[in-house]
């Protein structure tokens, strides 16, 4: 057909027996490759409408994924939608006339943009926002505004003295302006996802206003919701939209935990000026990756994402349902009635095994033959910090290691001659070189408190929590300092001389013995 002459458009209407699945078959001079556009009875700004996902934040509402827009922003749809919804479309001088070449166009650049346009019903600007020079693509979103000096505007982050011209063009209004600012946040919502040359976690710089792609199941009430403080940060659970991210396949692989939407996200308190805080944030994530390297150890916490907003740092993870000391409360030891068989047993050797191997790759870390080998130390291993991950056995988890927030990673020189004064210690766990007078902290300090948390596991496993919280008791004693404390160790002070020494209550072979039911600890 010649393209000078203009045919009227042909519509055929198509019966389905469900009247949702309807369309406009559309025959257009324009449709050079063949394809013929396809109205669906709803329009393509009323489908987008109806796929917004609901927010976790109220007060934020609503937001679209990259997917979702792309799933919805289909070549049919856009073409119908430039037949149909943009009123005055001019492309007399641009694209040679052809809507098909336009909606190529948008699909490859102007998703979000052609989005925000058919949302605030000016889908006809589309020309203009694709215009090169004065234009708007999804790479430039998002767009800062200026209301309060001379005439408002939107304007590029790289250059906030340009205004961006297609608004102008367009004749934009000032309401309208800030209808497009406030929008644009709700679908420039980034894609979380492991790195695809490395396999290493990204960071991202997140403007204030930047939308993360939280969700909430209205049918969810759990209190873990509610965010869980730290000596280093505090914790919460987050659900993330299953459309905005690419993680389970790297959970699948580390084998901890049955596929979730659920995370982790570890917010790092602000430790009195910003660089303090930045160097937290890069002790943690540089140790997390470098343990990462080369293997996907299932008893490491996976580190999936890092990102900078207000300020504030934070690390994302896999979420655990609970830690270590909280599995001891709710479950009873293995030994105890019921519950004595071969399969538990050889879960909780498994476990045990698994971090074992867990803190030798921290002390250990890469090839032996590496130049730049770094010996690791974690710094804080207690009950808490061991994670507990859902298995297809109700009660017998998967045991991970995790907060790095202490671990250190350094040289052959360096590995055990740092100063203990400078380092965080949990009083419980805490090794007997943290309370000597130019103590030096080493692997051996991670040693002794694995030792101590394997010993509450030997007290859970023989009699539950009631034996455990009977162990704590037992060896809790006062210190030279006037103070009770249920350290494993003991100060001795003799002749102007301090000495260290394992608490007798500890190294008891009665006290382990009394573990066994039928037997107390009444006589500690």
């Amino acid at each position: 057909m010649d393209r000078s002459e203009s045919p009227p458009r042909i519509v055929i209407r198509v019966a389905t027996p469900d009247p949702s699945k309807s369309i406009t078959r559309i025959d257009s001079n324009d449709s050079d490759d063949g394809d013929l556009a396809l109205k669906p009875t709803k329009s393509l700004h009323q489908l987008l409408r109806e796929s917004s996902i609901q927010h976790a934040d109220e007060r934020i509402g609503y937001f679209w994924s990259r997917k979702i827009l792309s799933d919805i922003m289909t070549r049919e749809r856009v073409a119908a939608a430039l037949h149909h919804d943009c009123d005055g479309l001019d492309l007399a001088n641009k694209f040679g006339g052809s809507i098909s070449a336009l909606r190529d166009f948008i699909l490859e650049s102007h998703v979000q943009v052609f989005a925000l346009l058919l949302l605030g019903d000016r889908a006809a600007d589309i020309v203009e926002f694709t215009d090169r020079e004065g234009g708007v693509c999804d790479k430039d979103l998002p767009l800062d505004i200026q209301l309060q000096t001379g005439k408002p505007g939107l304007f590029r982050r790289d250059d906030a003295t340009k205004r961006v011209k297609c608004f102008d063009v367009c004749q934009w209004r000032t309401m309208e302006l800030e209808y497009f600012y406030e929008m644009q946040w709700r679908v420039a919502v980034p894609f979380l996802a492991l790195s695809p040359e490395n396999g290493n976690a990204v960071h991202y710089d997140l403007p204030p206003r930047a939308i993360l792609p939280w969700t909430r199941d209205p049918q969810d009430q759990s209190s873990d919701r509610e965010e869980r403080e730290g000596g280093f940060g505090s914790v919460k659970r987050v659900k993330i939209d299953s459309s905005s991210h690419g993680f389970y396949e790297p959970i699948q692989q580390a084998q901890t935990s049955t596929v979730s939407d659920y995370f982790a996200v570890k917010t790092l308190h602000l430790r009195g000026n910003p660089e303090r805080s930045k160097e937290d944030f890069r002790r943690e994530v540089d140790a997390l990756k470098r343990l990462s390297q080369g293997t996907n150890h299932g008893h490491l916490i996976r580190l999936l994402a890092t990102y900078k907003q207000d300020e504030m740092y934070h690390l994302i993870f896999p979420w655990a349902e609970r830690d270590l000391e909280s599995y001891w409360e709710e479950y009873n030891g293995p030994l105890m009635s019921g519950r004595s068989n071969e399969d538990n047993m050889f879960w909780i050797a498994k476990q045990i095994t698994g971090i074992t191997s867990a803190l030798a790759h921290i002390h250990n870390p890469g090839p032996v033959s590496s130049s730049n080998r770094k010996y690791g130390r974690h710094g804080d291993i207690k009950p808490s910090n061991i994670l507990c991950f859902r298995t297809n056995v109700e009660d017998q988890k998967t045991l991970v290691l995790t907060d790095f927030g202490s671990t250190s990673l350094n040289s052959q020189l360096s590995r055990s001659n740092i100063p203990a004064r400078y380092l965080p210690r949990s009083p419980t766990y805490r090794a007997p070189e943290c309370d000597m007078e130019g103590g030096l902290i080493s692997r051996s300090s991670d040693i002794w408190q694995l030792g101590c948390v394997l010993l509450e596991m030997a007290a859970w496993i023989l009699g539950g929590w009631a034996e455990v919280d009977r162990f704590t008791k037992c060896r809790t004693t006062e210190e030279i300092t006037d103070i009770r404390s249920d350290c494993f160790f003991q100060i001795l002070h003799k002749d102007d001389k301090f000495s260290f020494e394992v608490k007798p209550q500890v190294t008891s072979v009665r006290q382990v013995l009394g573990l066994w039911p039928g037997l107390t600890l009444s006589n500690c």
